[in-house]
C-alpha cells in the first residue's frame, strides 16, 4: 500500500471549489437575468447544468468507489468462510478417525490447523512409524499420538517443546486422551546454535542425543521461524532412510527462506508444498542418497 498515492483525488473527481464556483456563477447569472435582461437566464441556466453534472458525477463516484469496497470485503468474507468450512470439514474427518476421548479443544490461532493435522494423521496411518519427533507441542502432538494409538503397533511420539507451560498444557491434554504411554515430553529451552552467519536460537540438542532413526520428523517450532533451519542439519543423519519431513507455516517468508536455505543445502530432499491455510512442506529424501543407507 501507497499512503501518498492514496491520499490523492481520483483524475475523474472534480475538485469542491470547481463545483462552488459554478454554482455561484449560476446564481449571479440568474440573478442578472431578473434584474437586467432574460439573456442571463440561458448562461445561468447552462451554469446550472453543469454544475448538476459534476455534482451528479461525483456521487456516482463515490458510490462507485463505495461498491467496490463493500465487493472486496464480500470477497474477503467469501474466502474466510470458505476457509472456515473446509477446516470445520477436516476437524470432523479427524474426530471421525481418530475416536478421542474427550472433545478437541479450541483451536487458537497458534495452533496447528485442521488441514494440517489431516496431513499428519494421514503420515502416520500409512507410514506406520515406530518413532515420531515433533518440535512444538500442541494439537499435533494430540492427533499424531492418537493415531499412533489407533494403529496399536508400539509406535511412539517424542514432543520437545521450549514452552515450559505449553508443554504441560498439552501434556494434560495427552494425558486426558490415554496416551501417556506412548507420547514422551522432554523440555528443551532454546539456546545459541552456531550457523554460517553467525548463532540462531534453537533447541538444546540434549533432548534429542540419543534419537538415531526416527521415521516421521514435524516441525512446527520454535516461533521464530528463521530459527527453525537447524531442524535439517541436526536430522538430516538421524532419520531412517525412508523418512518423512512434515513442515508447518510454509505461507510465512521467513519459513520459506528456511526451505529454500535447505534445498541448496541438502540436495538430497526434495520438498513439496501443500495448499493448507499457513502453507504445508513435505521433505522426502532420494533412495539414491547413500548417507540414508
Amino acid at each position: 500500500m501507497k499512503p501518498a498515492s492514496s491520499s490523492k483525488p481520483h483524475k475523474s473527481r472534480a475538485p469542491h471549489w470547481i463545483v462552488a464556483g459554478v454554482l455561484a456563477l449560476s446564481v449571479l447569472f440568474l440573478v442578472l437575468g431578473v434584474a437586467l435582461d432574460n439573456r442571463w437566464w440561458a448562461f445561468g441556466a447552462l451554469e446550472l447544468s453543469a454544475a448538476n453534472g459534476l455534482i451528479l458525477a461525483e456521487v456516482l463516484r463515490r458510490q462507485s468507489s463505495h461498491h467496490e469496497r463493500v465487493k472486496q470485503q464480500l470477497r474477503c468474507l467469501s474466502l474466510d468462510l470458505e476457509s472456515r468450512h473446509r477446516q470445520a470439514l477436516h476437524l470432523q474427518s479427524l474426530v471421525a478417525v481418530l475416536q478421542p476421548k474427550v472433545p478437541f479443544p479450541e483451536f487458537t490461532p497458534v495452533a496447528a490447523a485442521p488441514d494440517l493435522l489431516s496431513h499428519v494423521v494421514t503420515a502416520v496411518l500409512t507410514r506406520k512409524p515406530k518413532l515420531v519427533v515433533e518440535f512444538g507441542s500442541g494439537m499435533s502432538t494430540l492427533a499424531a499420538g492418537l493415531a499412533l494409538q489407533k494403529l496399536g503397533l508400539g509406535g511412539r511420539l517424542l514432543s520437545i517443546e521450549n514452552d515450559a507451560d505449553y508443554l504441560a498444557a498439552t501434556r494434560r491434554l495427552v494425558e486426558a486422551n490415554g496416551l501417556s504411554s506412548i507420547v514422551e515430553f522432554r523440555h528443551a529451552p532454546l539456546q545459541d546454535f552456531k550457523v554460517k552467519e553467525g548463532v540462531m536460537r534453537w533447541y538444546s540438542p540434549q533432548a534429542y542425543q540419543d534419537v538415531t532413526r526416527a521415521d516421521l520428523l514435524l516441525v512446527d517450532g520454535p516461533y521464530d521461524m528463521k530459527c527453525r533451519y537447524p531442524a535439517l542439519p541436526e536430522f538430516d543423519k538421524r532419520l531412517a532412510p525412508e523418512a518423512l519431513i512434515i513442515c508447518d507455516d510454509s505461507r510465512w517468508p521467513d519459513f520459506a527462506e528456511v526451505v529454500n536455505r535447505w534445498a541448496e543445502e541438502f540436495p538430497q530432499w526434495s520438498a513439496q508444498n501443500l495448499e493448507t491455510v499457513r502453507g504445508t512442506t513435505i521433505l522426502t529424501r532420494s533412495a539414491a542418497d547413500p548417507a540414508s543407507h
